[in-house]
């Protein structure tokens, strides 16, 4: 599954949102907007709560941990990556190599964990969209790779 290429998230709280309802997938890829934003949003959320009442933000803190490591699992999946790599945060100054591969701009075109979750958005105002299950398709697609459909 993509990072809804079609309808996605626009603004830093559907990322946010869309991160936790995705919490246990670990397949497929996401942008890096999905990414960042998530981020972003939960550390504002965790040191606001931490601030109001430590032990509340300690349980938010367990609570996200799972999407946190879900969305960066699909973000390295993005970059060509296993999901492995997600456990170089657990050496030292690993965090550095982490956060540089988070930064990289993903693969284009699919690659070995799914879509292209960029091309829905620049291939529809091209209407290149399988008719059958509005899975987004490259301009040089002849058959949906989804539902096998003819463009």
């Amino acid at each position: 599954m993509t990072d809804h290429a079609l309808t996605g998230p626009r603004n830093p709280l559907q990322w946010y949102v869309d991160a936790f309802r995705r919490y246990a997938e670990f397949g497929g890829r996401s942008r890096r907007s999905a990414f960042w934003w998530f981020v972003l949003v939960n550390w504002v959320v965790l040191l606001a709560v931490s601030v109001v009442v430590p032990t509340v933000g300690f349980l938010y803190w367990a609570v996200s941990l799972l999407p946190s490591v879900a969305v960066g699992v699909r973000r390295l999946h993005d970059t060509g990556r296993a999901g492995w790599w997600w456990l170089i945060n657990l050496v030292p100054f690993g965090v550095i190599a982490f956060v540089v591969f988070m930064v990289l701009d993903g693969t284009r075109e699919a690659n070995r964990y799914g879509p292209d979750p960029k091309i829905g958005e620049a291939e529809v105002a091209n209407g290149s969209v399988c008719s059958a299950c509005g899975t987004a398709l490259h301009h040089e697609t002849v058959f949906c790779g989804t539902c096998g459909a003819y463009r």
